[in-house]
């Protein structure tokens, strides 16, 4: 009997602190889009092992041993993570180490946010590695290298920049649940806030049954106790966000959850049907485009709906807690000295995050890494990387101000 194809998925560490802005929240609930992995090439035949070296506390050494232990046909490396939002460079030491005295022939491939971001240039960096992941696993990934499969030739020489057989995977993802049985989700809930088994659930899906299946499976097969909705803005399909709404306490009896809703889908009714459904805390995101970024409080057009869509939470009993962006065109000092007196003044807690250029989004001509590192998120202002950690470490202490005197 043939032995299955094994994969084996690798949550790598985190870049140590101080190689990014203070904003990124390390530590929080397993990967979403690593238990979709697991689960696409469950679905298709492979065998499945995830080790997580920051909650698992595993060094380098020992998830060598791991794998020489369990020889996996296919290594993937997960590196970047909810880190990569705002560290302007790819971190790679730690990704450099755990590959050192690499002595077998498996495929390694990087895959995640810093693969994303970078492409080619981690091949250049980390020459050990085989080739890159963008895009959802395929087939081809669970079923060994086959060179009759497209895009497999290009897996294995380094030359990947897209999954094979991408268009598979979206056919069957309606009924494709996250694997979360191939965590230590013990491990997370010990380090998550309130020692919570806290589960993330994906992007809206096509319906809200889908959407609420997945809730119920999180529930189920996760025993999640806190869920977050990991869609950038909930209310982009009002009449499937409300749906969900309602169907909560039936897929999740007695489980809070969270959300985030960009500011213009903010109404009242819409909030009140969140919090009819459990929701006890939203994430008020700004606008697509601009807004709390280059103009003083009383001069953007986005604060007043900022302001009415703080109240209509509050009323409802809901947490609003506002998404700054920092480091965008056109701000200066005093325009986040104005912001963050405008947020004391009203006590609404605030959830920083550094807008950072990552050196892929320009193209050709992109800045080396080191100027890149230097000039994060101050390309187009007049802000320096220590203004920008100033301004987030007065909006995180006013955050904990404020909720611990609530």
């Amino acid at each position: 009997m043939k032995r299955r194809w094994r994969v084996m998925i690798v949550v790598t560490k985190s870049p140590a602190r101080g190689l990014q802005f203070v904003t990124a929240e390390a530590l929080g609930p397993p990967p979403w889009d690593v238990a979709m992995m697991g689960a696409r090439l469950l679905r298709h035949g492979a065998e499945v092992r995830v080790l997580d070296q920051d909650t698992e506390h595993l060094g380098h050494r020992v998830v060598r041993r791991e794998l020489k232990n369990w020889c996996p046909d296919l290594v993937l490396l997960y590196a970047g993570g909810s880190v990569l939002a705002d560290n302007p460079v790819p971190e790679v030491r730690n990704l450099s180490a755990l590959m050192t005295g690499w002595d077998w022939p498996s495929p390694v491939l990087a895959c995640g946010p810093l693969a994303t971001h970078y492409g080619r240039e981690l091949l250049t960096v980390l020459p050990r590695l085989t080739g890159l992941m963008r895009g959802p696993v395929g087939e081809a990934m669970a079923q060994g290298f086959d060179s009759s499969l497209p895009g497999v030739a290009s897996l294995v020489d380094g030359e990947l920049v897209q999954s094979p057989l991408a268009s598979d995977v979206e056919e069957v993802d309606a009924d494709v649940m996250p694997a979360w049985h191939l965590f230590s989700l013990d491990a997370y809930a010990s380090r998550c806030a309130g020692g919570l088994r806290t589960i993330l659930i994906g992007n809206l899906r096509d319906t809200a049954e889908q959407t609420l299946e997945e809730v119920r499976h999180a529930v189920g097969r996760g025993s999640a106790r806190h869920l977050i909705f990991d869609d950038r803005d909930l209310g982009r399909d009002t009449n499937i966000s409300e749906e969900v709404a309602r169907g909560m306490f039936c897929a999740a009896p007695g489980v809070e959850w969270s959300c985030r809703v960009q500011a213009a889908r903010v109404t009242p009714s819409f909030v009140l049907t969140l919090s009819q459904g459990g929701c006890k805390e939203l994430l008020i995101s700004p606008p697509a485009k601009g807004g709390a970024s280059g103009l003083a409080p009383m001069d953007d057009p986005w604060r007043p709906r900022l302001e009415s869509a703080v109240e209509a939470v509050r009323v409802t009993g809901m947490s609003p807690i506002v998404l700054q962006l920092l480091g965008l065109k056109g701000q200066t000092r005093s325009m986040l000295s104005a912001w963050q007196r405008w947020f004391a003044d009203r006590h609404i807690l605030v959830r920083p995050e550094v807008r950072v250029q990552h050196t892929g989004e320009h193209g050709d001509g992109a800045l080396q890494l080191s100027e890149a590192f230097a000039k994060a998120g101050c390309w187009d202002n007049d802000l320096s990387r220590s203004s920008l950690e100033r301004a987030v470490k007065i909006l995180k202490s006013a955050r904990t101000a404020a909720s611990q005197a609530r």
